[in-house]
């Protein structure tokens, strides 16, 4: 009976310590700069080219790099540059361009300037 009560309260225990966590992604607020640093963000492909996928590594609280995969070769780093966040818009600044999008909870949501839309998810 003791070995019983011995377990149960372990059990209660732990269902408490699991039921106290939080589930980092979801609660994250991606429109804080802070919180993109060391986080990879992922696009499906891109309409009309060879590009399979690309990623947004962010690597600090204002820089970010820009890799792409495309068909029959590596992932390839192809530039690096600053962000900046307003509430739920973000500007991406890499050589000469300029890219803007909304941040809505895990995804990034870009718009080309042909209107054509890409979409990043948390990685």
């Amino acid at each position: 009976m003791k070995n019983s009560i011995i377990k149960a309260v372990g059990l209660f225990f732990v269902l408490a310590i699991l039921a106290c966590t939080k589930d980092e992604t979801a609660a994250e607020d991606f429109t804080n700069p802070a919180n993109l640093v060391g986080t990879t963000w992922k696009s499906g492909g891109f309409p009309n080219t060879n590009v399979e996928y690309a990623l947004l590594e962010f690597l600090a609280a204002n820089r970010v790099q820009g890799s792409s995969k495309r068909e029959n070769q590596e992932l390839e780093l192809d530039w690096n540059g600053v962000f900046n966040i307003e509430n739920d818009s973000i500007s991406i600044i890499y050589d000469i361009e300029e890219i803007k999008g909304k941040i809505n909870g895990s995804t990034m949501v870009f718009q080309t300037e042909d209107g054509v839309e890409i979409r990043f998810d948390l990685n």
